[in-house]
């Protein structure tokens, strides 16, 4: 296949073969034949409204182990429940991982802009340049409102394998104003299997969610009475959680009252 063209709105790549028909590309022929009933099935799973919150969570890790290519040639196909036809999830998940990876890419410097000067005109006599004209600087991105790291205080192996941890999150309020009614922390930990037990938090309410992708949060709320963070203050909050190993607790997402965090990397949870 010599020549290739993006199909329609998804971008898949067709190619036309030597008989002159047009056909998806043999990398997705493969990729189609070896997932594309599990891609569907994930679909389907997602798009039902009556689908339990663990098996939304078990479709979009098939989303996530599946290509790109196969997944924007299955956003192009119509997904229907009990008959009726509604829209793809696919197509939101695609848009999900374009905000998340943007998120994630380092935003580019902008190239130094050189002042501009100009020439004396030609004269006898000397006369003085004009003065240096400065570039205004860009607009800085807003500062992150605060910094996170995390500690894991104990472990205990299990019977399956799996490890219980004891586990801290420090949270410093970096900038902005001090929070004077009201503090809430949401965040993911970079593997969807860890298990997080709610009623062993102390230093706030803890509770879990889902958001319009299926992706499960954790939510660290005050508890009334400490409803306030005052600038540059650390707020501790502590859990047990049970996974596979510490790597699994390591944070990939964090807000703090819907302001971005920074995540400060922990050897401790990263060194197993």
């Amino acid at each position: 296949m010599s020549e290739c063209v993006p199909f329609k709105e998804s971008g898949a790549l067709w190619c036309r073969a030597e008989d002159g028909a047009w056909g998806v590309c043999a990398e997705l022929q493969r990729e189609d034949a070896a997932g594309a009933e599990e891609v569907r099935n994930a679909a389907l799973a997602l798009a039902d409204t009556k689908s339990s919150a663990s098996a939304k969570s078990a479709a979009m890790k098939t989303l996530s182990r599946a290509s790109t290519l196969s997944l924007r040639l299955f956003a192009d196909q119509p997904i229907e429940i009990d008959g009726v036809e509604v829209e793809n999830p696919i197509i939101k998940y695609l848009e999900m991982e374009r905000r998340y990876n943007s998120a994630a890419a380092p935003k580019p410097s902008p190239p130094p802009v050189k002042s501009p000067t100009r020439s004396p005109p030609p004269s006898p006599s000397p006369s003085p340049s004009p003065p240096l004209i400065l570039p205004t600087p860009a607009p800085a991105s807003p500062p992150s409102r605060c910094a996170v790291r995390s500690n894991v205080r104990w472990e205990s192996p299990q019977a399956d394998g799996s490890y219980e941890y004891g586990m801290d999150v420090y949270a410093v309020l970096t900038s902005g104003a001090s929070i004077t009614s009201g503090w809430e922390i949401v965040f993911k930990f970079s593997s969807d299997d860890v298990t997080l037990y709610t009623n062993s938090a102390y230093g706030a309410s803890v509770s879990i969610a889902y958001d319009p992708y299926g992706v499960r949060v954790f939510k660290l709320r005050d508890r009334g009475y400490d409803a306030t963070m005052p600038l540059y203050s650390t707020r501790r909050v502590g859990f047990n959680t049970r996974a596979r190993s510490r790597r699994a607790l390591e944070l990939s997402f964090v807000q703090i009252n819907g302001e971005r965090c920074d995540i400060v990397p922990s050897n401790d949870v990263a060194r197993r």
